[in-house]
C-alpha cells in the first residue's frame, strides 16, 4: 500500500468591502491534538498571499487573525498531494482592551531590512497632500531629505541625488517620467494605489544601480463584488474611476478577476494663457508643452 502525500493549502486574506489585500495577517491550520499546539502557520505577504505546505491528507479548522479584525475560522479539507485554493475575508472590529503595548512592526522587522523606508498608504497620501488634490507627488515633498524645484516642483531631489537617480516602479515597470505638469500632479491616481514604498538609502541589489531613491509603488486590484466608480474635479484636472468584476460570483460572493480604469485629465492647457498671459511676450513662451 502506497503512502499518502501530504498536501498544502495556499490562498488570499482580503478586507471585506474594499477587497484590499491584508498583510502580516495569522494563518493557522489546527492539526494539533488536545493540549497540544499547532505548528503548521504563515503569514500573509505584502499582496495577502500565503502558503502552507506539508499538510496531512484530512480536514482541518483554519483560522486567521489580523490585530483590528475579527478572527475567522473555516473548515478546510486537504487531500493528499494536492495544494488547494481558499480565500477568506476579514471585517473590521473594535475589541476595548485594558494597557497593553502591540509590536505591529514585529513580524516585518524579522524578515527585512527597512533602513530610510517609507511606507505611504492612500490614507497617508492624503493627509500629507496639503493644500490640493491627494497625489502622490505632493505626499513626497514633506518627506525628510526630498527637494524640489518650484512651487510645486517638477524634480524631484532625495538626499543630493540628481532626479535622474531616481528609480520609480509601478507593479514592477520603470516610469521615465512619473510627473507632469511643472509638478502640480503625478501620473499615479491615489483612488487605485494599494502602497508606495520609498527607500532613500539601504535598497537592495534588484533595484538596480540607481544612487539616489528608489520608489516602489504598487495599484489594488479592481472591485469584485460590483461595479463601482467615481468622478471628480478640481479646479485644474479632472479624473474617473471605473471598476467591473469578471466572471460568474463564487459562494464568497466574488467574481475571480475584475478590470480597473482609471483617467485623469488637465485644464492647464486651457488655462494657460490666462494663468501666464506675460510669458508669450516676455519669455517667447512657456518652457514646456502640454501633450
Amino acid at each position: 500500500m502506497g503512502q499518502a502525500l501530504p498536501g498544502g493549502l495556499r490562498g488570499s486574506v482580503q478586507e471585506m468591502g474594499s477587497q484590499m489585500p491584508l498583510e502580516y495577517a495569522l494563518v493557522t491550520v489546527d492539526d494539533s491534538q488536545p493540549g497540544e499546539t499547532s505548528a503548521l502557520s504563515a503569514y500573509t505577504n505584502s499582496d495577502g498571499y500565503f502558503q502552507i505546505n506539508g499538510i496531512p491528507e484530512g480536514t482541518y479548522q483554519v483560522s486567521v487573525k489580523l490585530a483590528g479584525f475579527g478572527t475567522l475560522q473555516r473548515s478546510v479539507t486537504v487531500k493528499s498531494g494536492r495544494i488547494g485554493f481558499e480565500r477568506f475575508l476579514l471585517e473590521e472590529s473594535t475589541v476595548i482592551l485594558d494597557d497593553v503595548v502591540i509590536d505591529v512592526k514585529r513580524q516585518e522587522q524579522q524578515t527585512k531590512v527597512s533602513t530610510a523606508l517609507v511606507q505611504l498608504s492612500p490614507k497617508s497620501i492624503t493627509t500629507f497632500s496639503i493644500g490640493g488634490e491627494p497625489d502622490l507627488m505632493r505626499a513626497l515633498q514633506v518627506l525628510p531629505g526630498v527637494i524640489t524645484t518650484g512651487d510645486q516642483g517638477g524634480q524631484l531631489y532625495i538626499r543630493g541625488g540628481a532626479p535622474i537617480q531616481n528609480l520609480v516602479k509601478l507593479d514592477g515597470m520603470i516610469l521615465y517620467n512619473p510627473f507632469h505638469s511643472i509638478g502640480f500632479f503625478s501620473v499615479f491616481d491615489t483612488d487605485i494605489l494599494q502602497k508606495a514604498d520609498v527607500y532613500t538609502a539601504g535598497f537592495g541589489a534588484e533595484y538596480g544601480g540607481r544612487n539616489s531613491s528608489v520608489m516602489d509603488i504598487r495599484t489594488r486590484s479592481g472591485n469584485r463584488q460590483r461595479i463601482a466608480g467615481k468622478v471628480s474635479g478640481s479646479t485644474y484636472m479632472a479624473k474617473a474611476l471605473l471598476e467591473v468584476p469578471l466572471g460568474p460570483r463564487g459562494k464568497d460572493g466574488l467574481s475571480p478577476s475584475s478590470i480597473l480604469v482609471s483617467a485623469k485629465k488637465s485644464y492647464l492647457d486651457a488655462i494657460a494663457p490666462v494663468i501666464y498671459p506675460y510669458v508669450a511676450t516676455e519669455y517667447g513662451g512657456l518652457p514646456f508643452t502640454f501633450t
